[in-house]
């Protein structure tokens, strides 16, 4: 344990062993001098802070327990001590000067560094796993997996609040005949422009838009009415449509369509989430029935 006396000048008068091997200098170089001051504190502002601290003790009384300093060692080298300092007086209750007594806590300090740094890096890969675990890779959009979470979760909060909830599904005309005609690599990339266009579309930060399938996405509008609902469904396939992406291999049209079905239901406890999702596949098999590229509704 460092130990050192200062005299009410703030110059040192003991050194002990712990002091000279933890700084590096030899009682001899301190005893005396108040240099020790510009040695273990070379900037001359900190040095400032520090010494006035010192000073306070001497004639203030003040007690210090675990303040940190950093110190430059003789070798150029840096620690960190946590001192405890108080006055000392004589016979008479006169101020002679101050105790004080240090741990050297710089390995401490780095320990709780690196668990700092290792406690963030884990929040970051939690944080990114979690988005794995919610988002699909290719087009970015929420998976099939969180959807239905979030499915379930609006399907009892409208039941609470006797609300209106909408659902829509989309699906890409003859996908299929797409990837066969330009590759699988052209046809990703039509699923991650797709997706980016109805994502332009939505929004409502309360609407959550997720690929659904291959080529199936789906859209959740919470607490929408059925016309409004029709409307944005209407939007997303005429900006699929207005954004002319080349499909030669469907006998829908020349470009890149896709068929919609949208339902409007308000939940009850007399029905499941099933019914939404039933009553969504009915209407989107009906679009494709009356001949795709074209909003159906239930």
């Amino acid at each position: 344990m460092w130990l050192n006396v200062l005299d009410k000048d703030a110059k040192v008068v003991i050194w002990n062993k712990a002091a000279e091997k933890i700084s590096g200098y030899s009682e001899e170089e301190v005893l005396g001098s108040s240099d020790v001051w510009e040695l273990l504190y070379p900037d001359e502002e900190y040095r400032n802070t520090i010494y006035a601290k010192a000073l306070d003790v001497i004639n203030q009384g003040e007690v210090l327990m675990d303040f940190e300093t950093t110190i430059r060692c003789k070798d150029g080298s840096s620690r960190i001590l946590s001192w405890n300092s108080h006055d000392v007086k004589d016979d008479k209750g006169e101020v002679i000067g101050s105790l004080a007594l240090a741990r050297d806590v710089t390995e401490l300090h780095a320990s709780q560094k690196k668990l700092e740094q290792l406690t963030l890096e884990l929040e970051q890969t939690n944080k990114h796993l979690l988005h794995l675990s919610e988002v699909d890779e290719l087009t970015g959009l929420y998976n099939r997996r969180y959807m239905e979470s979030v499915l379930n979760y609006e399907w009892e909060r409208h039941i609470r609040n006797d609300a209106l909830l909408s659902l829509i599904y989309i699906d890409i005309d003859h996908f299929k005949e797409y990837n066969d005609t330009y590759g699988h690599h052209f046809g990703d990339r039509v699923l991650t422009e797709t997706a980016s266009i109805m994502k332009h579309s939505v929004r409502r930060s309360t609407d959550k838009l997720a690929r659904f399938g291959g080529e199936e996405f789906a859209l959740i509008l919470p607490e929408t009415g059925h016309n409004e609902a029709v409307s944005i469904a209407e939007k997303l396939h005429q900006d699929v449509a207005q954004r002319k992406i080349e499909h030669k291999g469907s006998i829908v049209s020349d470009i890149l369509t896709v068929s919609v079905g949208v339902v409007t239901i308000r939940p009850s406890r007399s029905e499941t989430i099933d019914k939404l999702k039933n009553e969504a596949d009915k209407a989107l098999y009906n679009a494709k029935k009356l001949g795709r590229n074209r909003v159906e509704k239930n």
